[in-house]
């Protein structure tokens, strides 16, 4: 190693708002590559210490709209050429327009190119045909691997090595070719076991093959082996997306969802076809005997290409799955074929033996990878992003596309190239001099007002930041335009806004984009008010309390101040409990001594201000009145009289009904007496209870209860 290697953990942070105990103001905050992340970048990226500075813009851009994604794309004489999908055709891009080199409207996207002399390779899916096309877009089938079985097969990755093309291969039969250009030969250097239906990455050296497929493996072919490879390495639960050389090693990109579209409709056998060789029915595997010294012809040649002296057959008759034996198909309904996922950038040397992970992303797939001296350049999906991962795992972002997946990065000349998809464009990528940083919508919880932006990193001095907000947390017509943030007064905002950053010097890198804010002043509510007599809390025998509780609603969290205050009966003023110098704060209960009270009606309230947080000036105060407080103390008055047949009585109280009258003689059990009208609803009650059946001589004992069930014994001796 030229080089020591070492992985470097990605910069965290988080987004957060800052609360202080007594003060309504918080912060809206981005600090670090993670919350950077989190927001849009046009022209803007991040260093390898997660600061936000300038990145790459795109220039030279082509939309192409007759695509919908991008699958393959190689260059070839200054030129990039485009696979696309849905429909599938080859289009090339040089720099100043896009144009359409061939048509493959039978299938659904062309899956690999490779190049050679002045000929593009183009696989397609689902036929599994690689097709040679010309530079005027002369088309004819260079080798086909279609099926008999029911499940076809792909062809996933292409690469030409000297006077061969390798391909990669999937469905049916997961498994890497050789093709000689020349002859169109087909040899099946391996096929893998296992779980893996995919080859879905192929990188070819002078004296050995690597290929990695959708079980997570790596695999390592040396020259002249056929039927012979070995794992260097599996990844668990993965999918090895790109493998290229890097760094005396390999550059290994792998993801943690296998994004391959969806197989299409089973084939039907033709009549008569036998298989290709090499292409056994499923579960049936066996390689095919490299060729003997006695002049056996390669494994995998056709049989109408034996015998022939090594001569270039002539071309095939169009096949059912050739375009030139179909006309224009109604394109399928359309899937997209990249999905979301974990991805991951391994380096490994190339026996495996060791094996770091130099970047990973825990929302984004890898689609293509390109190493160079100093690095590997990443490009992800969702979101489509450019990133530059050095050799020791420093993390660097220079692009992100309004696309949702950056389908491509490859050079053109000394440029760097790159295709996007959803929806499909091409362009170059330079050097930006401005650039736009867009944070994300940020939810206050209610109106607010935002202070002076707070920025911490070099210069900060050459950022203007702006605003934009609205009511609801999707930016629609009802947001209000971008404005600049700055001033000596906050300016006003929605509930939710949004922040951003204008750089306009190549030198900025920001560490930290701090915004106060303070949510607009809510009155406090109160609500779920009791009042009653509870037992004394200091413990004092037949003590009573006057128990007050209230909840309130403070949504904007101030901190609360309350006074209590209480209106004697008869009286139209309040009088507070508490001295200004000692009002309480955040309290939701209080007990006051009844013993201070004389018997009768009371009127508790409550008042609330939100002063402590926003001043006097700014103070919003609720207030709200307990249920009424009976105090009572004293028993009722019951007076007795005695006549032949009956013992009149009366009870009556000062401040509270009498509620229940009972009676007892001789000291026997008590029993209720009901009043003359059967209804105790006054403070005076009045009754009688027999006598003819009490004897002359028993002591008689009255007792009445008022509200607050004080009571008291009255005795009579009949006579």
């Amino acid at each position: 190693m030229s080089r020591r290697l070492a992985v470097i953990l990605p910069c965290l942070a988080l987004v957060l708002p800052l609360i202080a105990s007594a003060s309504s103001t918080q912060d809206m905050r981005i600090e670090g590559s993670f919350a950077f992340l989190e927001g849009k970048f046009t022209g803007a990226g991040l260093n390898h210490l997660g600061e936000l500075g300038m990145g790459y813009r795109a220039s030279h851009e082509k939309s192409i709209d007759e695509a919908a994604y991008i699958l393959a794309a190689v260059e070839h004489r200054k030129k990039i050429y485009l696979g696309s999908g849905h429909p599938a055709a080859l289009m090339a891009y040089d720099g100043k327009s896009v144009s359409v080199v061939a048509r493959f409207p039978v299938d659904v996207a062309i899956t690999a190119l490779a190049a050679a002399d002045r000929s593009i390779y183009a696989a397609v899916l689902p036929h599994a045909v690689i097709y040679k096309v010309g530079e005027k877009g002369d088309t004819e089938v260079f080798a086909d691997f279609s099926s008999a079985a029911a499940s076809p097969n792909y062809i996933w990755a292409l690469e030409t090595h000297g006077n061969a093309i390798y391909a990669a291969l999937g469905g049916h039969f997961p498994s890497v070719y050789k093709i000689d250009i020349k002859t169109g030969k087909k040899e099946l250097l391996y096929k893998v076991n296992g779980k893996a239906k995919n080859v879905t990455a192929l990188r070819v050296a002078d004296k050995e093959i690597y290929f990695g497929d959708d079980a997570g493996r790596v695999f390592r072919q040396k020259a002249g082996r056929v039927g012979e490879a070995e794992v260097l390495y599996a990844f668990s639960d993965a999918e090895v997306k790109a493998i290229d050389f890097f760094e005396e090693g390999l550059a290994v990109a792998v993801n943690s969802r296998r994004v391959a579209p969806p197989p299409p409709p089973p084939q039907v056998k033709e009549p008569g076809k036998p298989p290709d060789e090499g292409m056994e029915e499923e579960g049936d595997i066996r390689f095919q005997e490299p060729p003997g010294a006695d002049g056996e012809t390669e494994a995998g040649m056709e049989p109408a290409r034996r015998g022939n002296g090594g001569k270039p057959p002539p071309s095939p008759p169009p096949k059912s799955e050739s375009p030139g034996a179909q006309g224009q198909a109604f394109p399928p309904t359309y899937q997209d074929p990249f999905g979301k996922g974990e991805g991951n950038l391994f380096w490994m040397t190339t026996d495996g033996r060791r094996v770091h992970r130099l970047w990973f992303s825990q929302n984004s797939i890898v689609l293509s990878i390109l190493p160079d001296k100093d690095g590997v350049w990443v490009a992800t999906s969702n979101p489509a992003r450019l990133y530059r991962i050095g050799i020791t795992g420093a993390e660097r972002l220079f692009y992100e596309s309004s696309s949702k997946d950056l389908s491509a990065i490859l050079r053109i000349d000394k440029s760097l190239a790159a295709a996007v998809s959803n929806p499909a464009a091409v362009f170059e990528l330079g050097g930006a001099s401005t650039a736009e940083y867009l944070s994300k919508v940020f939810d206050a919880g209610f109106p607010s007002r935002l202070g002076q932006p707070d920025i911490l990193g070099s210069g900060d001095e050459a950022v203007d930041v702006l605003f934009r907000s609205g009511a609801t947390a999707d930016i629609d017509s009802g947001w209000s335009d971008l404005k600049a943030l700055k001033g000596p007064v906050p300016s006003s905002s929605g509930r939710f806004f949004q922040v951003q950053l204008l750089l306009k010097s190549p030198e900025t890198a920001l560490r930290r984009v701090r915004i106060p804010y303070r949510v607009q002043n809510l009155y406090p509510r109160l609500i779920n008010l009791s009042a009653d007599l509870a037992p004394a809390q200091d413990g004092t025998a037949d003590g009573r309390d006057v128990r007050l509780q209230w909840d309130v609603v403070n949504l904007d969290n101030d901190l609360l101040e309350y006074q209590i205050s209480y209106r004697p009966p008869g009286s139209q003023k309040y009088i507070p409990v508490f001295e200004p110098s000692d009002l309480p704060k955040n309290i939701k209960t209080h007990s006051i001594p009844s013993a201070s009270f004389a018997d009768g009606l009371y009127r508790f309230q409550v008042d609330v201000t939100d002063e402590p947080s926003n001043g006097a000036a700014d103070a919003l105060t609720g207030s709200a009145e307990f249920p009424v407080v009976l105090v009572d103390r004293t028993p009722p008055v019951t007076e007795l009289k005695q006549d032949r047949k009956e013992i009149r009585w009366h009870a009556y109280d000062a401040v509270s009904r009498i509620v229940r009258v009972e009676y007892r003689v001789d000291g026997g059990p008590w029993k209720s007496l009901a009043p003359d009208d059967g209804l105790f609803d006054t403070l005076h009650e009045s009754g009688r209870i027999p006598a003819e059946s009490i004897p002359v001589g028993s002591v008689v004992d009255i007792r009445a209860a008022d509200e607050r069930d004080n009571s008291r014994i009255y005795t009579l001796i009949l006579k």
